[in-house]
């Protein structure tokens, strides 16, 4: 059998390295809306924060638009600091941007290939740090 040699260019590919299990300080750092097999559904990336070996990593989490899964979207604005009304919002994605809260980091087994794990983020919960340092609002962000 010949050597099979294929030449691939890594110098534009961003590393991402693992995030290490437990609770996290974390800054929302991005979000983007994709469009689902059903529903459309956001992926919003944490950077994690403080003078850990983690500090500087970046984790996704999803958040589903289905009807029946807002409550993830609801529990995440929670921990962001929002009072969330029992009515239709409108949504500016970018005022979410910056705000700080705690991640749970667990790793799971991947869905198709159970003798794959990687990290995810199963929890985001209320900042545990002092809010006023990190100017968090209560406001919707409408």
């Amino acid at each position: 059998m010949a050597n099979q040699v294929l030449k691939v260019d890594f110098s534009t590919v961003e590393d991402k390295p693992y995030v290490n299990v437990g609770e996290h300080q974390a800054r929302v750092a991005t979000v983007e809306q994709k469009d689902g097999t059903e529903y459309p559904y956001l992926v919003w990336e944490f950077e994690i924060l403080g003078k850990t070996a983690d500090a500087g990593k970046k984790i996704n989490f999803n958040t589903t638009l289905k009807p029946s899964g807002l409550f993830n979207l609801k529990n995440f604005l929670t921990a962001c600091g929002y009072d969330i009304p029992k009515s239709a919002v409108n949504l500016d994605l970018d005022k979410v941007i910056n705000k700080r809260v705690t991640i749970e980091v667990k790793m799971v087994k991947d869905r198709n290939d159970d003798s794959k794990e990687y990290a995810n983020v199963v929890k985001v919960l209320p900042p545990k740090q002092d809010l006023s340092a990190f100017d968090v609002g209560t406001e919707l962000p409408i």
